[in-house]
């Protein structure tokens, strides 16, 4: 009997586990993609060119935070 519910219990834990971790990959791709959206708007704002000097520093501040390849390397496809 106890062997029985460790099986089953190992079972319902290994279950949940891969739950999770899909949960856990397609929420990184949807925060991956708002962020891609993101650095593609700050991108069009300093493009465009009708910013004053203290917004383009910003822009440029909140474009070299932007490291966007340690976040792709952690979510398999």
């Amino acid at each position: 009997m106890a062997k029985n519910l460790d099986n089953y219990l190992a079972d319902r834990v290994l279950t949940r586990q891969l739950y999770l971790l899909r949960f856990t990959a397609g929420e990184q791709k949807k925060v991956l993609a708002v962020l891609v959206d993101m650095r593609a708007e700050l991108v069009a704002k300093l493009r465009a060119g009708d910013v004053t000097d203290f917004t383009r520093g910003r822009l440029k501040t909140l474009l070299k935070q932007f490291v966007l390849k340690p976040i792709m390397g952690g979510i398999s496809s």
